[in-house]
């Protein structure tokens, strides 16, 4: 789930039209996907990875979406968390990153498994 910094400066609409895949609200958060980001996965994905491993075709268009929330919103929080495996309940690291760190896992598609990521602005 992605929570803006800043509610209310983004809508589901815009971060789907950015990523190309359809975008959900919750409460103020946004996931990717429909009922689950399940189908942001690669096909050889494993649930116990260090890393999430994304379906590459869609790195380019997830990072035009975090880009646009950390523009406009002024940061986000993303928590990674392996969809519907029972041994993963919860987060168990954090980080704090720059835009351009966190981009740049994301492009390199070495985003960590339960873990939350808390995003600056765009500087």
């Amino acid at each position: 789930m992605v929570t803006p910094a800043s509610r209310g400066l983004v809508s589901a609409r815009r971060l789907a039209g950015a990523a190309n895949i359809a975008v959900k609200k919750h409460r103020g958060k946004f996931s990717f996907g429909h009922a689950c980001s399940c189908v942001l996965l690669a096909k050889d994905a494993t649930a116990r990875a260090e890393f999430v491993s994304l379906d590459s075709s869609l790195l380019n268009g997830l990072s035009s979406a975090f880009r646009l929330v950390a523009k406009d919103a002024g940061g986000f929080t993303l928590e990674v968390l392996w969809p519907d495996y029972e041994e993963i309940e919860e987060i168990t690291s954090e980080s704090r990153v720059s835009v351009r760190e966190f981009l740049t896992e994301l492009a390199a598609n070495r985003l960590r498994n339960a873990h939350r990521y808390i995003v600056g602005a765009v500087g």
